[in-house]
């Protein structure tokens, strides 16, 4: 056999973050259901954060982070991202990939600087788009402008490659490949307990109403206080956030106006956590009071396990749940929204029964083996 049909293929992998998001936690089950027949090397090259670092090296051959912890302080942290330039070129020189795929449109540096070595190393190159416009926090001209240098571009739902074809004016392939769900290891992550002090709060109430992520105002964190507030009257519904605030700043504000309404102690927040299910299988329902949301992961998890999503009547969120789903609020009507969470809170037992298992059929369509697939095999095609 000639030595060249021997070399393994490589494909490198480049994350603009390694934190527990939505793309990095989307890009990392579709890594760990890769198919037998993907017989490349995979490298993976993470510009900023190390959350799962772990995780990734389990089934990565090759990885490097770039900038493990950014700056909070915005002139430090804008450094930093210049300075992570020439490490993207020198890491993907060592490379020598066959192939690239950049999971985010926010990479915008990994873009360009693939475009331009693009000549010297002769691979393709595929992103794969988990934003719109407005979620960009910085450089949405650059951002924009940059998505179409890719040869082939992954979306996670319709409206994003319409958007992309109207709006950017590119007419690249487009293939929408929405998030995945593992269902082997939900049931595996479900048994795992709480800590105890969570478990003495929950048991104080009646009724749990929780929020997923890291919270920012793109997030909603704003509209989630507004919705806290029109519940003082109620003593037994209390709230959980499952997960953290992206800015201290955020924090604090929150907590501070939670004081004022004498609200802080119906309010129990777990901190980044790997596993979320240990906490989201305690919830009554779910809100998702994001301003944009692509493809929710947050409503994919929820409902694999029956709970209650509520959510603003936003694009992407139309696609992640059933069809005619009622529990859409106007977008960004607070009142309305609260009287969604009442809705289920009045819910009969047969109801909510019916509810949950309706839920849970429906993310059965969003199996990570059935998603993976389709994932590969666009892989497969470019190498």
């Amino acid at each position: 056999m000639p030595i060249s049909n021997m070399i393994k293929k490589k494909i490198l992998l480049i994350s603009h973050s390694l934190n527990s998001s939505g793309a990095p936690k989307a890009l990392l089950e579709l890594i760990k259901n890769k198919p037998s027949y993907i017989d490349s090397e995979v490298c993976l090259l993470g510009l900023r954060f190390n959350d799962l670092k772990k995780e990734f090296a389990k089934y990565i051959n090759n990885m490097k982070i770039i900038t493990p912890y950014p700056s909070k302080n915005s002139f430090v942290d804008l450094a930093q991202r210049i300075m992570a330039i020439p490490k993207i070129i020198y890491y993907l020189i060592y490379i020598k990939p066959n192939l690239i795929v950049i999971n985010s449109a926010a990479n915008s540096r990994a873009l360009i600087v693939s475009s331009l070595l693009k000549r010297i190393f002769n691979y393709k190159i595929i992103l794969y788009v988990h934003e719109y416009e407005e979620t960009f926090r910085a450089f949405k001209f650059l951002r924009k402008k940059t998505i179409c240098l890719a040869d082939k571009i992954l979306v996670v739902n319709n409206d994003q490659e319409k958007w992309i074809k109207d709006k950017l004016g590119c007419n690249k392939n487009i293939f929408v490949i929405p998030n995945g769900i593992n269902f082997e290891e939900i049931a595996y992550l479900i048994k795992e307990n709480p800590e105890d002090r969570f478990l003495q709060f929950i048991n104080k109430y009646n009724f749990i109403v929780s929020n997923v992520g890291i919270l920012t105002k793109i997030k909603g964190f704003d509209l989630f206080l507004d919705i806290i507030k029109n519940f003082k009257g109620q003593d037994d519904i209390a709230f959980v956030i499952i997960g953290d605030f992206l800015y201290d700043k955020d924090r604090y504000e929150f907590i501070s106006k939670l004081k004022q309404e004498g609200l802080d102690d119906r309010v129990y927040i777990t901190g980044v956590t790997k596993n979320i299910f240990k906490y989201l299988k305690y919830s009554n329902c779910v809100t998702i009071t994001s301003r944009s949301e692509t493809f929710s992961r947050v409503a994919l998890e929820s409902m694999s396990i029956g709970i209650p999503v509520i959510a603003f009547n936003i694009k992407g969120l139309r696609e992640t749940l059933p069809s005619n789903y009622p529990y859409l609020a106007s977008p960004f009507n607070t009142n309305e929204f609260v009287n969604l969470v009442l809705e289920i809170y009045n819910l009969s037992e047969k109801d909510r029964r019916h509810l949950k298992e309706m839920l849970k059929a429906h993310s059965i369509k969003f199996d990570i083996k059935k998603i993976s697939n389709l994932f590969w095999k666009i892989i497969k095609e470019e190498l």
